[in-house]
């Protein structure tokens, strides 16, 4: 019996082995045999992504300037937030972009409204104008990105799309920076965490209307060390005039003249509380066989002729407490100057930052800025605290009437903002 029970026991056992894989054969077949749903092809809408933000903001200046409304102090401090006193629609962006992995094609499009078109607009827009702010298309091949249109510049930290920035204003050297190139841009990424990218272009949005010939920069990106980012980018921008340069009231000869820039930047994440970054600007003018600019201006004949003629540098933190979500605190010190003499001057027009001269012109600008942030799903609200500082009188006073006259204007001037800012 025993015998018997072992031997109904071992046959069960080999019937059950061999059942199992047929059964699994026969659940695959089944399930081979089951029509598989062709996905409906998106439409170019459905492809596309949208985005953008709104900028409001109220304003106090400490100095409490009689003319509301009024124009940018001459250091440039007041780039986005010129107004004192009252609320201010301070602008907005619409994105519309699309990519495609299987292709590695792409565009991007997005649309200024309000101040910040203003300033894109070199031609002068209207307060409350629509601006182009961008608009190109990107076709990628392995490690290589193309880029062809007008695309936002590689120079400098701080963006235009004002929810991407710490702090609510942007710095001194943000308004020394371009806004945009138009042209062709091509970025690379190379062994051991290196990226390169090097862009040509028919002018940006600092170039005058005398600019012709090709601009061409140069970026080298090292992401290599944990949770530190290394940036470096020269740049030459062509300027060639006929009758002089800008800094020439009454030029003699033809001349060749360029800026060269260099920037450097640096981000540091050191823990899941603090961000830091750093940037460095420095501007040189090249001028080629003007001495009426040799003889009265620096005394330099050399050929070519580099001046020194703007530098600064800016600091950032942001502190993003743990205890508290939602919240973040970012101080920002920044300083800009011109390492020869004189107050800084500005390439473009041929005139000191100011207009000021002899005693009074100023050579170094110091600017701190604190600016607390609170965001509550897609709306963020902003306390800024601002204190503009220079050793000349160039900031405008209730008893300037508007105008920087000397000596009624102040060395100083603080300024609390409120801003809300909707992105989506």
């Amino acid at each position: 019996m025993i015998s018997f029970k072992k031997q109904l026991i071992t046959g069960s056992l080999i019937l059950g082995a061999l059942a199992v894989p047929a059964l699994g054969l026969a659940d695959d077949t089944a399930a081979a045999a089951t029509p598989v749903a062709t996905p409906t092809p998106l439409s170019w809408y459905q492809k596309i992504t949208v985005g953008g933000y709104l900028d409001e903001y109220y304003q106090m200046n400490f100095n409490n300037p009689e003319s509301t409304g009024y124009t940018a102090a001459p250091d440039g401090a007041r780039v986005f937030d010129n107004t004192s006193n009252e609320f201010t629609f301070g602008g907005g962006e619409l994105t519309l972009k699309q990519s495609d992995s299987a292709s590695g094609t792409g565009y991007f499009v997005d649309l200024l409204m309000g101040p910040a078109a203003g300033i894109y607009n070199v031609d002068g827009a209207t307060k409350d104008s629509v601006e182009l702010g961008q608009a190109y298309v990107t076709q990628s091949f392995g490690n290589a990105t193309f880029t062809l249109g007008k695309f936002g510049t590689p120079i400098g930290y701080e963006v235009t799309y004002l929810p991407s920035n710490a702090n609510f204003s942007r710095s001194l050297l943000y308004f020394n920076e371009p806004l945009y190139h138009v042209g062709l841009e091509l970025a690379y990424t190379l062994p051991m965490s290196w990226t390169a990218t090097g862009w040509i272009d028919d002018g940006n949005s600092t170039d005058g209307a005398a600019s012709s010939g090709r601009d061409y920069g140069l970026q080298l990106a090292y992401s290599g060390i944990k949770n530190l980012n290394l940036t470096g980018t020269w740049y030459l921008q062509n300027y060639l005039t006929t009758g002089g340069i800008p800094f020439v009231l009454a030029p003699t000869t033809d001349v060749d003249s360029s800026v060269n820039w260099a920037n450097l930047v640096a981000t540091y994440t050191a823990n899941s509380e603090w961000n830091f970054a750093g940037e460095y600007l420095f501007k040189s003018f090249d001028v080629l066989g003007d001495p009426l600019y040799d003889n009265f201006i620096d005394g330099n004949t050399g050929f070519p002729n580099y001046n020194t003629e703007n530098m600064g540098y800016a600091l950032y933190a942001t502190y993003a407490p743990s205890s508290v979500a939602n919240l973040s605190i970012s101080p920002r010190f920044e300083q800009w100057f011109n390492p020869t003499a004189g107050i800084p001057l500005n390439p473009f027009t041929g005139s000191n930052i100011g207009g000021y001269v002899g005693a009074n012109s100023t050579a170094v600008f110091n600017d701190y800025t604190l600016t607390v942030k609170y965001q509550m799903g897609p709306l963020a609200h902003m306390l800024e605290y601002r204190a503009d500082a220079s050793n000349a009188n160039i900031f405008p006073t209730n008893n300037t009437n508007g105008n920087y006259a000397e000596p009624f204007n102040s060395k100083i001037q603080q300024s609390l903002t409120y801003a809300a800012v909707y992105s989506f």
